[in-house]
């Protein structure tokens, strides 16, 4: 037999909680994660907590336990900046942003995507697409059209330089371009012959809800309201599987 020292244990209950996340078993992940995280602060291990204050946001963010995820995510934001942890500044920083968009925080959801847009030299390939889609999203919501616009053509100018990214962006970044053309004809038909599918594969619940909804709204506005009801069918549909992850 041998005994464990803390920082042994505190590893085991995060690796715990992480494979609980992975599983959805939120509950779990949260017991063992609050764990780790308390013998991390004893340790002063500062990094490892940052770790452990994202899990427990994206974990309660999965609970729709918004004010908790919030809590969590700015404090990790805050040690993070403190210490430097550059690898994750700029993933809790989307992660918050992302956050503020779905519980209504637009404003504060546009801050955080054109401060993490501002660092451009910082920012991989990957993050730079995926913060001006979200830009975008959020942009749209508040009928900012023209820059959203603007930023979807850069998203497809970025697409361009890295093609490996193209299977998980264009089709979005084309959803923005139509909506904001005005072919909802086209974008109709683009839902259900690849969007659909394609976010469904990606488990893109929540997005997917959100695209419904921009058809319902102008079917509705439209007065077509056959279309408009079946839109919304949809989108309650995609909302009750979402456990909004994006």
């Amino acid at each position: 037999m041998f005994a464990l020292n803390n920082l042994e244990i505190a590893d085991l209950y995060y690796a715990y909680s992480l494979a609980a996340a992975r599983l959805k078993k939120t509950a779990i992940c949260i017991k063992y994660c609050q764990l780790a995280l308390e013998i991390y602060q004893e340790l002063y291990l500062l990094k490892r907590c940052v770790d452990c204050h994202v899990l427990l946001g994206i974990t309660h963010r999965r609970n729709n336990n918004m004010e908790e995820a919030v809590s969590q995510y700015k404090t990790a934001l805050d040690l993070a900046g403190q210490i430097h942890y550059k690898d994750i500044f700029l993933t809790i920083q989307h992660n918050l942003g992302f956050l503020y968009g779905v519980i209504g925080e637009t404003d504060k959801a546009i801050d955080l995507f054109q401060v993490i847009l501002s660092k451009e030299d910082q920012l991989t390939p990957y993050v730079h697409v995926q913060t001006i889609l979200s830009l975008v999203k959020e942009l749209h919501k508040k009928n900012n059209n023209k820059e959203a616009f603007q930023l979807v053509q850069k998203g497809f100018e970025l697409l361009i330089k890295h093609p490996d990214l193209k299977n998980q962006f264009y089709l979005e970044f084309n959803f923005y371009y139509l909506l904001f053309l005005d072919k909802y004809e086209e974008l109709q038909k683009l839902m259900f012959s690849k969007v659909v599918p394609e976010l469904e594969k990606e488990k893109k619940d929540f997005s997917l809800s959100n695209y419904c909804l921009f058809l319902g709204d102008h079917y509705y506005a439209k007065g077509k309201y056959k279309n408009a009801a079946k839109y919304f069918a949809y989108s309650r549909e995609f909302l009750n599987k979402s456990n909004l992850t994006k």
